[in-house]
Order: structure tokens, then sequence, then C-alpha cells
């Protein structure tokens, strides 16, 4: 397929502008190619609307969404029981086709997925060298997220290559369920949200994070948490406390 050039995005309109007019080089209404990269990876539970279905339609859609410059730069994937192996392929393609370009990266999961569940280990598995591109962090996952299992083996770590031996403190780290997204390995992550896991199980480059997002995180850890992101323009806390009651603050 000939190469497209990167497409801009109009967002008052909500339309895709081509660099170069030329119909040859988009088979889909731009309209339609905006709703296909929506459901890239987020998927859904409506047959219709998965990408392997859309894909009917066009058989290079593909190429077509990841050719259009800032439609891949954000990964979302919001994780369930049923179709986390499926959002988990597409993933894997999404993070290949980004080339080195810096993207945010999202991970939630609605409700509890069943503990244990393979697809953390492969979360993992899949972006071990590409934290160096990820500018905006956001992990929203149950309490249970990253939970060793009764022999835990630390052998990955997010952010550091297999040809590099992770440090002795790292590991010990790990060994306990651990995400790395220190300043070593993350030095483009300005913005971060974290929530509902424990968040002393991740490291972030606390110094250069601009924006801090606290969401339903246990309340004693969010003094140490703000405490190590010393530069902050902003950040916000939504916690849930016992009573049920939804408390927000918004500090500048």
């Amino acid at each position: 397929m000939t190469d497209i050039p990167l497409q801009p995005i109009d967002e008052r309109m909500g339309e895709l502008k081509l660099v170069d007019q030329n119909s040859k080089l988009l088979a889909l209404p731009p309209e339609l190619l905006l709703e296909i990269s929506r459901w890239a990876i987020t998927g859904g539970k409506i047959a219709a609307m998965t990408p392997f279905n859309i894909g009917c339609i066009c058989r290079g859609w593909r190429d077509l969404v990841f050719r259009c410059g800032e439609l891949w730069q954000s990964i979302d994937i919001t994780l369930y029981p049923s179709g986390s192996w499926r959002q988990l392929t597409l993933l894997k393609e999404w993070v290949e086709r980004t080339r080195g370009h810096a993207f945010s990266l999202s991970m939630t999961a609605p409700r509890n997925l069943p503990r244990g569940i393979a697809v953390y280990q492969r979360i993992i598995q899949l972006l071990p060298n590409r934290s160096t591109q990820i500018s905006s962090l956001k992990v929203v996952m149950p309490r249970d997220f990253l939970t060793p299992s009764k022999n835990p083996k630390p052998r990955i770590i997010l952010g550091l290559s297999s040809q590099k031996s992770p440090p002795t403190r790292i590991l010990a780290r790990l060994a306990r369920g651990m995400l790395h997204f220190g300043a070593d390995t993350s030095p483009l992550i300005t913005t971060a949200t974290l929530g509902k896991f424990y968040a002393r199980r991740i490291s972030l480059p606390w110094t250069a994070l601009l924006h801090f997002h606290i969401h339903d995180c246990l309340h004693h850890q969010m003094p140490e948490l703000l405490s190590l992101a010393s530069n902050l323009h902003a950040h916000w806390i939504v916690y849930f406390p016992p009573s049920g009651h939804r408390l927000d603050t918004d500090y500048p």
C-alpha cells in the first residue's frame, strides 16, 4: 500500500484533513476512520463494532488508522474478563506501530478481574522496551493488580530491556509486585494517574511530574505520594472513603 502522509486532526470540526489531498490514498470517509480509531483498542462488547469485524469493511483499515498520525498516539485499554486477550493482541500491534513516537498509555479495569489472571503478566511483557516513549500514564486497576503468586518469578520489569539485568533492589520490589516507570526508563512522563491498586507498587519520575491525579487511593498513601511529586503544577484527588461518599479535591 502506498504510504499515506501524516494527517492532523481538526478537533473543533471533528474531521480528518489530509495534508496531501488524494482520494486514492484514503478508502474510508474521515468520520468512519475516526470512529474506527476510537474502537481500535477499547473494542467493546458489541460484536459489530470490534476491529476484527470492521476489518471486513476495509481490509487495510489498520494501515489507514496507523498512518493517521495523532490517531494512534493514545493507547487506551479497558480490561474485561471476557475480552482481555483480544485487547492484548491489538495492544501488541498498536505498540509495535508507534515506531519510536511518544504516546499516552491508559490501563483501567472497571471491576475486579479473576485473581492471578495471566493478562497482567502479558501487559508487562508487551511494554518493557516502550516505556521511554510514554508521555502520559494512567493505571487504574483492581487492588490485586500485580499481586505476586506463591512462587513469583521477577524476570520482567517495565522499562528494562532483556539484555540488561535489573538491579537487585528492583528485583526485590518486583517480587512483591511493582511497575517501574522511573526517570531513567520513562523520562517523558509528565502526567500520571494512579488509582485503586496499591500505589507503592509503581515507581514514577516523581520530580518530573507536572500533573498528578489520584483516583480512589488509600488515604494514608496520599501525603507520601504528593511529597514525592515536588514540582507539580496541579493535582487532583478523587477519594471514596468507607462511608461511600465521593470526595473531590483540586489543588493548584
